[in-house]
């Protein structure tokens, strides 16, 4: 006997809103999620992917679908060790009350230089830098390769390599936090300037 064609509407309407039911219940998991995660971890900044679409809503999900978050704590990660280099710096040579070296820490993303590491300085701008570029902290006053190497009272131990591995033991499961020394066109220190690069794993 033939199935009629009433009972095939019934099942298509049945079985389309079922799928409309997963796709708002996972809509809905994955917004608690998000939420969840920024109220208790507080990430600098997130991006993300629904079903493989960059920055598409989350609204936009299909039933059995994926969401896709990353989280970046880049602009926490660089301002703590610009932090930790104004602490280890010792006071300017010439102008100890100036603190000139202490305020003359750059800040270059993909070998591009974004800005001055000041205290109390607008950081905001990390934010909208890309996340996965590789972030270098270094300072170009002349003497800074003489501070590294051990040559200031102040910092016998230097600052660019211990605060590197500050920064690695702190944060070493989302970033690498490396020392080096950097040469930088127009200048002309002969061992370059001491330097600590960080990228997200």
């Amino acid at each position: 006997m033939a199935r009629s064609p009433l009972i095939d509407r019934v099942i298509r309407v049945v079985q389309e809103g079922g799928e409309r039911a997963i796709q708002r219940a996972l809509a809905d998991t994955a917004k608690q999620e998000l939420s969840r995660v920024l109220v208790g971890a507080s990430p600098d900044t997130y991006e993300q992917w629904i079903d493989g679409q960059a920055g598409a809503a989350i609204d936009q999900i299909k039933a059995h679908g994926v969401a896709y978050f990353e989280f970046s704590y880049l602009r926490t990660i660089i301002a703590f060790a610009a932090a930790q280099l104004r602490e280890l710096s010792p006071e300017d040579f010439v102008h100890p009350d100036q603190r000139v070296f202490r305020e003359s820490h750059i800040l270059f993303c993909d070998g591009r230089e974004v800005g001055t590491l000041t205290e109390g300085g607008d950081t905001a701008f990390i934010n909208r830098l890309p996340p996965r570029s590789e972030f270098v902290i270094t300072n170009a006053q002349p003497y800074a390769g003489k501070i590294e190497r051990g040559q200031s009272d102040q910092a016998p131990d230097g600052v660019f390599r211990l605060v590197a591995s500050t920064v690695s033991r702190r944060y070493g499961s989302i970033v690498t936090s490396r020392f080096l020394w950097l040469r930088m066109e127009g200048l002309e220190e002969a061992l370059g300037y001491p330097a600590i690069a960080i990228q997200a794993r």
